[in-house]
C-alpha cells in the first residue's frame, strides 16, 4: 500500500482547528443571509471573502496537516519498537531499517513544515498589523489563527456571536483589498 495512502488512513481524526468550511458566512451564520443583516453582496465580494478565507485558512490546514504527521510519527515509532530481531537475523534488519528511514523522512518533513507555519503566520500578523482597524485584526486572529470559534471568539471580544460575525465579514475585505493591492509581496494571487 503507498505511503501517502496509509497516512491520510491514518490521520483521519480530528483536530481542534476549525475546519475551512467551518469558516464559510453560510455555515456560520444565517445573519449573512439574511438582508435585513447584511446588505446583499456581489459576486465581487462573495469572490473576496472567499479569497480571503482561503488566505486565512491554510494556517488551520497546515495546521492540521503537522498533527497528522506527529500522530502517524507516533505509530512509526510503536512499529518501529515492535520489530524485535531474532537472534538469527542479520544486522540491519530491512524491515526495520525501513521504518527507521520512514520515520527520519517524516520528521524532516514535519520540521519543514513547522517552519512553513511559522512563517506564513508571520506573514498573516503582517498583513493584520497594518489593518485599519486593530480590533478586527484580533478577532480575525482569534478566528483563523489561534482556531477559536466564533462563539469563542464573541466571547474573547466581549461582542455578541452575530457582531462578531459582521466584523469578520469586514476584516476579511479589508485583508482581501490590502492583499490585491501587494499580491507581488505576499504570492496572494486572487482568482479571475
Amino acid at each position: 500500500m503507498n505511503e501517502a495512502v496509509r497516512f491520510a488512513e491514518f490521520s483521519s481524526g480530528s483536530s481542534d482547528f476549525p475546519d475551512v468550511s467551518d469558516f464559510s458566512d453560510a455555515s456560520d451564520s444565517p445573519a449573512f443571509s439574511d438582508p435585513a443583516d447584511s446588505p446583499a453582496s456581489s459576486p465581487e465580494e462573495d469572490a473576496a471573502l472567499r479569497r480571503a478565507r482561503e488566505y486565512l485558512g491554510r494556517v488551520a490546514r497546515l495546521d492540521r496537516r503537522i498533527e497528522q504527521k506527529l500522530r502517524f510519527q507516533e505509530r512509526l515509532r510503536s512499529l518501529a519498537t515492535r520489530v524485535h530481531r531474532l537472534p538469527s537475523s542479520p544486522p540491519g534488519d530491512p524491515d526495520a531499517l525501513s521504518a527507521v528511514g520512514r520515520l527520519r523522512d517524516l520528521e524532516r518533513e514535519t520540521d519543514r513544515d513547522v517552519d512553513h507555519l511559522v512563517n506564513l503566520k508571520n506573514e498573516i500578523w503582517e498583513v493584520l498589523s497594518r489593518m485599519e482597524n486593530q480590533e478586527i485584526a484580533l478577532i480575525l486572529d482569534d478566528r483563523f489563527l489561534c482556531g477559536y470559534s466564533l462563539q469563542q471568539t464573541a466571547d474573547r471580544a466581549g461582542y455578541s456571536r452575530r457582531h462578531v460575525q459582521r466584523l469578520i465579514r469586514w476584516g476579511l475585505l479589508e485583508v482581501d483589498r490590502m492583499l490585491r493591492e501587494e499580491k507581488p509581496m505576499t504570492g496572494y494571487f486572487p482568482h479571475r
